[in-house]
C-alpha cells in the first residue's frame, strides 16, 4: 500500500532532523542553516520519494486556510435536485476558484445542526471562511458564533442583527408585477406562498407588498385568513411544484406562479407566470463583500446589503 512521503521520512534517509528539511523544502533559509551539499541531498531524497507539499497543513500553520466552508439548508434527499443549492454552490464556486481557495460544501437539516457543524469545523481551524444560510428565527446563535470566529464571513439571508454581515434579495421588482396583475383584476388582497422551512408540507402566509421589499420582512399571517376571501385574492406561488400541490386544496381562481427560467419548461403555457433568469448578481456581491474581506482583510462598507435584480431578468406572462 503506498503511503504519503513526509518530512520526517525525507530526514531519516538523509540523516538529517526533520526541521532542518522543512527549512531546505519550504526554502526558509533564515530558519536553519544548511551547507549546500546538504540542501541537494535533500532536495534529491524529496523528488526520489515523490515528496508532496501538505497545501492545508502549510496554510493552517500560516493561518490562512484556502478552504471556505458554505453551510447550505438542505435534506440529503433533495440535494442534487435543489436548483437553490445548486445555483448557490455554482456561484460560490466560480468566484472562490478565481482566487484559489476552495469550497466545501456542508448541508445541514436543522440550526442544533448547523450551529454545531459550523462550531466544530471553526474550532480545528479547518476553514480560512465561511458563507451560509439561515433558517428564520433561529439565527441568534449563529451570528454570534460567526462573529467571534475571527473569520471572514457571509450570511445568505436577511438577518434582524443591525451588526452582523449578510446578503438578501430585494423582492421589489416581483411585487411591483404582482400588484400591477391585482390592481388590473380589481382585486382586493396580494398574499404569497411558500414552503416551510421547517417542515416542507407546511405552507407559510405572507401579505404583500413586503416591508422594505423583502419577504421575512412580512409577518407570516394564519391560513384560515389567508383563505377567507380567496375569489377577491392574487396568490403567488413561490414554483410550480408549490402550486400543483397547493391547488389540490383550494380552488384557488387568481394566481401567478413564479419560476426560475431552469424549469420553465414545466410549466403550462396558460398559466400566468414570472419566469427569473439567472444572473451574476450573486457571484458579483460575494466577490465585492466576502473576498475583499477575505484577501484583503477589508471589512464590508456596511452590513445589510439587498440585491436588487434589473427588470430585464424577468419574463412576465400574465393572462389579465
Amino acid at each position: 500500500m503506498n503511503t504519503r512521503c513526509t518530512l520526517q521520512d525525507i530526514a531519516d534517509k538523509c540523516g538529517v532532523s526533520a526541521a532542518v528539511v522543512s527549512t531546505v523544502i519550504n526554502n526558509h533559509p533564515s530558519r536553519i542553516s544548511c551547507a549546500q551539499k546538504t540542501r541537494e541531498k535533500i532536495l534529491a531524497a524529496a523528488e526520489e520519494l515523490k515528496y508532496v507539499p501538505n497545501v492545508l497543513a502549510r496554510s493552517m500553520r500560516k493561518k490562512k486556510v484556502p478552504l471556505i466552508g458554505v453551510f447550505l439548508h438542505a435534506s440529503y434527499d433533495d440535494m442534487v435536485s435543489n436548483h437553490y443549492v445548486g445555483n448557490t454552490l455554482a456561484s460560490c464556486a466560480s468566484i472562490l476558484n478565481k482566487h484559489n481557495y476552495e469550497l466545501i460544501f456542508i448541508p445541514y437539516s436543522n440550526p442544533d445542526d448547523q450551529y454545531q457543524r459550523m462550531k466544530s469545523l471553526i474550532s480545528v481551524g479547518l476553514l480560512g471562511g465561511i458563507i451560509t444560510n439561515i433558517i428564520k428565527d433561529d439565527s441568534e446563535n449563529i451570528c454570534k458564533l460567526l462573529k467571534s470566529s475571527n473569520l471572514p464571513y457571509l450570511i445568505l439571508g436577511k438577518v434582524t442583527d443591525n451588526e452582523t454581515y449578510c446578503l438578501y434579495n430585494s423582492h421589489h421588482t416581483v411585487t411591483e408585477h404582482c400588484l400591477d396583475f391585482m390592481r388590473k383584476k380589481n382585486l382586493k388582497n396580494c398574499i404569497s406562498v411558500e414552503l416551510s422551512y421547517r417542515n416542507k408540507t407546511e405552507l407559510i402566509y405572507r401579505k404583500m407588498p413586503y416591508p422594505a421589499n423583502y419577504i421575512w420582512d412580512a409577518p407570516e399571517i394564519p391560513e384560515e385568513t389567508a383563505l377567507l376571501d380567496s375569489e377577491e385574492t392574487l396568490y403567488t406561488f413561490m414554483g410550480i411544484t408549490l402550486y400543483n400541490n397547493f391547488v389540490k386544496r383550494i380552488n384557488c381562481k387568481n394566481f401567478i406562479i413564479i419560476e426560475t427560467a431552469d424549469r420553465k419548461e414545466f410549466i403550462p403555457e396558460n398559466l400566468n407566470v414570472i419566469i427569473e433568469h439567472h444572473n451574476n448578481s450573486l457571484a458579483e456581491s460575494i466577490e465585492s463583500i466576502f473576498c475583499n474581506w477575505l484577501l484583503h482583510n477589508e471589512l464590508p462598507e456596511k452590513f445589510h446589503f439587498p440585491i436588487e435584480r434589473e427588470n430585464s431578468l424577468f419574463e412576465i406572462n400574465f393572462n389579465y
